[in-house]
This record gives C-alpha cells, sequence and structure tokens, in this order.
C-alpha cells in the first residue's frame, strides 16, 4: 500500500509538471499542435523516465544510465527542451543522492550537470541553480587530481564564472519596480453596463464591444498574475540561492592560490547586493589570513 502511494504521488507530480510546462507554451503562444490525448501519452513517457532514472540509480549502474541519458537527450531536448533539462536534474539528484559516497561519482554527477547548462539554451532558473550545485567538485575535494592541461586557477575562474552568470541572470529578470501589494484580481468584473456579476463568463455578454473589452480586462488580469507568480518566485529564489553562491565562491577563493582581485572584479561586475559582496570578501580575507599564518 505504501509503495502505491508514493507511486500515485509521482504520477500526479509528474503530470502537473508535464501539463505545466504544455499549458505555459500554450499561452506564450509556442507552435504547439498536439492534441490533449498527445499531451498525456508525453506525460507517461516521462513519467516512466523519471521511474527509470531512479531505478538505475539505486542499482548504480552507470553504463546503463549514461545510456539512458543518451536516449532521454536525442528524445526529449528538440521538442521539449525544458522538460528534457528537468529530467537531467533528477537524474543528476538521484544519481548524487545514492551513491554520492563514492568520490568518483561525483565527478559524473557534475560531467552531467555540466553538459546540461552547455547544451539547453534558456534554462528555467531553478533548474540551473539546482545543476550549479554540483559544479565545485575539484574546489572542495582536495584530493581530486586535475587534468594535465588545468590548474586549480582556472578550474575554479570558470566555475565561479558560471555561478556569477547564473545570479546575474536571475537579477535582469527580477523587476525592481514589482509592487507585492499590487495583486491581481480574483475575478473579473465584467463593463458596468452589463449589470451582470464578476466572473460571468464572457459568452453571457451579448454586445459585441462590451464582450471584447470584457475578454480584454481577462487577459490583462490573467498576464498579470502570472507576472505576480513569476516575480514572487524569482525573490524566494534568490533569497535561497544568495546562501549558496556565497558559500561557493568564499569556499573557492579560500584555496590556494588566493586571487581577490579575480573575486573582486567578478563581485563589482556580478552581484549587485553591497552586503552580500562585502561577507564574501571579508570571509575570504579572513580566510586567507588564517592559512597563511599557520
Amino acid at each position: 500500500m505504501r509503495a502505491s502511494r508514493k507511486q500515485e504521488q509521482l504520477r500526479s507530480v509528474c503530470n502537473v509538471i508535464f501539463l505545466t510546462v504544455a499549458v505555459c507554451c500554450l499561452a506564450g503562444g509556442e507552435a504547439f499542435p498536439q492534441a490533449r490525448e498527445d499531451l498525456e501519452m508525453e506525460a507517461q513517457e516521462y513519467e516512466q523516465s523519471l521511474n527509470q532514472i531512479q531505478s538505475l540509480a539505486k542499482s548504480r549502474d552507470l553504463q546503463s544510465l549514461e545510456r539512458f541519458a543518451e536516449e532521454m537527450e536525442s528524445k526529449w531536448i528538440r521538442k521539449k527542451p525544458e522538460l528534457y533539462a528537468r529530467l537531467m536534474l533528477h537524474l543528476v539528484d538521484n544519481l548524487s543522492s545514492v551513491i554520492a559516497e563514492y568520490s568518483k561519482y561525483r565527478a559524473t554527477t557534475e560531467k552531467y550537470a555540466i553538459q546540461l547548462l552547455d547544451k539547453v539554451d534558456g534554462m528555467p532558473l531553478d533548474v540551473e541553480f539546482g545543476l550549479l550545485r554540483y559544479v565545485r567538485h575539484e574546489l572542495e575535494d582536495q584530493t581530486v587530481k586535475l587534468p594535465d592541461d588545468k590548474s586549480l586557477n582556472q578550474v575554479r575562474r570558470q566555475k565561479a564564472r558560471r555561478w556569477v552568470d547564473a545570479w546575474k541572470r536571475l537579477n535582469d529578470a527580477i523587476d525592481k519596480d514589482w509592487d507585492p501589494e499590487d495583486l491581481p484580481e480574483e475575478s473579473v468584473a465584467p463593463p458596468d453596463a452589463t449589470r451582470l456579476p464578476s466572473g460571468v463568463a464572457p459568452e453571457e455578454i451579448d454586445d459585441p464591444m462590451l464582450r471584447a473589452e470584457y475578454e480584454a480586462a481577462i487577459e490583462t488580469n490573467r498576464q498579470k498574475n502570472e507576472e505576480y507568480k513569476k516575480q514572487y518566485r524569482l525573490r524566494k529564489l534568490k533569497k535561497r540561492f544568495s546562501r549558496k553562491i556565497e558559500k561557493f565562491l568564499v569556499t573557492a577563493y579560500s584555496t590556494p592560490p588566493y586571487n581577490m582581485q579575480e573575486l573582486g572584479k567578478y563581485l563589482r561586475d556580478y552581484v549587485d547586493d553591497e552586503e552580500l559582496r562585502a561577507r564574501i570578501l571579508e570571509a575570504v580575507a579572513s580566510n586567507a589570513a588564517q592559512e597563511q599564518g599557520k
């Protein structure tokens, strides 16, 4: 009974994610000619992919997992890049959670994360930040042997750039003038001349001009509602991610060879939060002083 309940919960989550993305595509005006039954079939395939990822990760069958990752790329990356990105994040999360005790697998999770970051343009910010959690392998494990053609400075510079690029992309997406008190309407009122209640179906309005006015008001409110949810999520994401980027940069630049000049430039160019910049610089300077004083 317990396993059945978990499967039902997973099925529900899969369908919500899939259909939400599909609706967003329709709302955004993108081409999406498939009928509803086609969407439901793809949702089932998406659910099956999630289940197979979990099964392969738990069995620690890396070869089969790599083959399955290639199959997912050929199947999903062109027609549904956002869903492909979410599937691969699910793969990396599962791989990390079940075999994180082996350092060589940490390198595998990072490889997948970097490949995905490089392949999918316009990746959803929450997926990008989820993947960035794995882009720090050599900087946290000093026993890792770097490739012969790379120094720690080079690796750190490349990975730090990914983190600060994502931070800037998040900041650019946030509307600084957004007012959280300016809520969308729960139910749009039709024109006064109709003498109809709020939320009435547009088809109930006989006058074509009044009906068009009402439909325009409904659409404006729908867009306002979507923007409100978007800005709320972005601010929540920024609050959570600020702790992660602070930890990453402090760890990365507290490791010799020190490079305060490079860190300072990244912070000036990409991080607009003065308090965050100051905390990072102060922590790195303190760590470096302690290490050099030993």
